[in-house]
């Protein structure tokens, strides 16, 4: 007490351990979150995605978006320091680390996507400053009557669009937790190469088991592509886990892994291959929870039956489809020409609270720019001239049925 200085207090905080790279805590029950590399994913899930929770993503038709959501997740964890993991059927999971996105040019980043709620095509937008704060009655007189003639022509849109405020129609615009990568590069090979990864080719364990005669008598039994996946990321996420000591200096991080289009026809052509989707999806949940880890599997929603799809999403935190329109009625529609695909929330995460967010809508849509992954709320044009007229011109013909003492009449006979 001696040594203290006059006006200071005795009680000295004690300093607590950094959080893992890359991670924020939650506002809603404190939970450590990371980015899945689209922000406006993350603000669809509440912020981002829990560590130790496990994410499905149900693949679109193509696998063309899902794929650039499964490499803006493992970009987003190479930006941050993470430990990335991969294993895959379909290609080489060497040969995706290689093609992950570097971060955007942060001169060269565009601003969300802002329209007029109701102004037809053809007008001019009004700054958001002359919409929000205008008070008092020399406001609302303005913007209540049409302009009269030889007034101010300030004006640029119709007076009836005057009061309208302009929505932003992408989801997460405040920012957050991800970054914008550019999907038309590459990261230099040195960035892979210091990076912790671990890469399972499925193809190649499948070809090693051809011939061996697996059962699954046993409820922990798996099949041999099943099982090697198992027991490389059992071994790869053993340094991150919970309860292993580390000494306060440590700078924890956190391991990314990914699984692709599981449930596939290439990751085995048993008949019994259903039954060990769910129990290795059941098993690496299990490791995820133990450790400071993040588990992302892709599922494909066009192969997989719904009943096993089901139990999928049953066994996941949080779970997103993708609906792209190419090969579809919805790629020339007019209604739809800005976007790329619907996105289907089919569970949102629910970990340790009693009011798990839920946002404001669930008609969203999706587009993929240069350097952007966006998802967006449906905002459909509004009705215009042609259809108006067409509107118009079918009230004669119910005028007709009345006078004609058709159905119609009786229904308008007071």
């Amino acid at each position: 007490m001696a040594g203290r200085k006059p006006g200071t207090s005795s009680f000295q905080r004690r300093g607590g351990r950094a959080l893992p790279l890359g991670t924020v805590p939650s506002r809603q029950n404190a939970q450590l979150l990371v980015s899945t590399g689209v922000q406006s994913l993350d603000a669809l899930l509440g912020g981002g995605v829990a560590v130790g929770a496990t994410v499905l993503l149900q693949e679109d038709t193509h696998k063309m978006y899902s794929r650039t959501v499964l490499k803006l997740f493992l970009s987003e964890g190479l930006a941050c320091g993470h430990a990335l993991g991969l294993a895959s059927a379909d290609r080489d999971p060497a040969g995706v680390m290689r093609t992950l996105y570097p971060e955007a040019d942060r001169t060269d980043r565009k601003g969300s996507t802002t329209t007029t709620s109701a102004a037809p095509a053809g007008t001019a937008a009004r700054p958001l400053a002359a919409t929000v704060g205008q008070a008092g009655p020399a406001a609302s007189a303005t913007t209540s009557q049409p302009p009269k003639a030889g007034g101010s022509e300030s004006l640029s849109i119709a007076w009836r669009y005057r009061n309208v405020n302009q929505v932003s129609t992408e989801i997460g615009t405040s920012g957050g937790l991800g970054r914008d990568f550019d999907v038309s590069k590459s990261v230099p090979p040195e960035n892979i190469a210091a990076a912790n990864v671990l890469t399972v080719d499925v193809r190649t364990v499948s070809r090693e088991a051809d011939g061996v005669d697996a059962t699954l008598d046993s409820p922990s039994a798996l099949l041999p592509p099943h099982a090697a996946v198992l027991a490389e990321v059992t071994a790869w996420l053993a340094p991150f886990a919970v309860q292993r000591p580390t000494a306060p200096s440590e700078q924890r991080t956190v391991a990314r892994v990914v699984v692709e289009s599981l449930g596939s026809p290439l990751w085995s052509a048993d008949g019994e291959e259903l039954v060990s989707t769910i129990r290795l999806l059941h098993r690496l949940r299990a490791l995820a929870r133990q450790a400071f880890a993040v588990l992302l599997v892709t599922v494909p929603g066009e192969i997989v039956a719904p009943d096993p799809l089901r139990r999928c999403v049953h066994l996941s935190d949080a779970a997103v489809g993708l609906e792209a329109f190419a090969g579809t009625p919805n790629e020339h529609s007019p209604l739809l020409k800005e976007y790329h695909g619907f996105v289907h929330v089919l569970k949102l995460p629910r970990l340790n609270t009693l009011t798990p967010y839920y946002p404001d809508t669930l008609d969203l849509a999706f587009k993929l720019r240069r350097k952007k992954f966006v998802i967006e709320r449906i905002h459909l044009p509004p009705d215009l001239s042609e259809t108006v007229s067409r509107t118009q011109g079918a009230a004669p013909k119910h005028a007709a049925a009345a006078a004609a003492g058709g159905a119609a009449a009786a229904a308008t006979d007071w």
